[in-house]
């Protein structure tokens, strides 16, 4: 099958375009490996040479942030993310902003109490697969799963939140930016 994806450097980042699919991008030196299916490009960012659920960008939400709570043992309670050594939380004012973005409000009209309970890990998972971002969201989600594993989350957490910060900041430049090209 021939390659559905085209990879782009751009303003110091990889850029990946499929084709009738996501646009992903991710820093050259943030260790993700890049997986090909069914002619699409994936990010491997566990580096275990399989496109999980969790990075498979064809699947529901719901479903990604289903796989991605049994693999890597995590309860999630609206701002909280449990996990095998305590919890990290998000400021609520700040998962507020995120809950109202266009982004979240779509997937929340699939199933909205599901997303308010997982609202922290929505917003993990969208970090993920942003296309363009002001913080290299595919770091901070690597930074996440290694923090995990190591038991040293709480103590990451702090540049978590900050990339979640600039994800709300840069989702409203552009709902901002978007609204003002309608208008014109």
């Amino acid at each position: 099958m021939s390659n559905r994806w085209k990879l782009k450097y751009e303003a110091k980042r990889w850029r990946i375009h499929n084709q009738k699919g996501k646009d992903l991008s991710y820093h050259p030196n943030s260790g993700i490996r890049i997986l090909v299916e069914d002619g699409y490009a994936f990010k491997d960012v566990n580096r275990n040479g399989e496109i999980d659920p969790f990075e498979d960008w064809r699947l529901p939400m719901k479903r990604r942030i289903q796989d991605f709570t049994e693999r890597y043992q995590l309860i999630s309670k609206g701002k909280r993310i449990y996990y095998k050594q305590g919890f990290a939380e998000l400021p609520q004012d700040l998962l507020t902003q995120l809950q109202e973005s266009e982004q979240v409000q779509a997937l929340m009209e699939e199933d909205r109490a599901f997303f308010q309970e997982h609202a922290a890990l929505t917003v993990l998972l969208l970090l993920f697969d942003q296309d363009d971002s002001v913080f290299t969201g595919d770091y901070i989600i690597q930074l996440f799963i290694d923090s995990l594993d190591m038991g040293v989350l709480d103590k990451v957490f702090y540049t978590i939140k900050k990339a979640f910060l600039n994800y709300v900041l840069q989702n409203r430049y552009d709902e901002q930016k978007n609204a003002l090209s309608m208008t014109s």
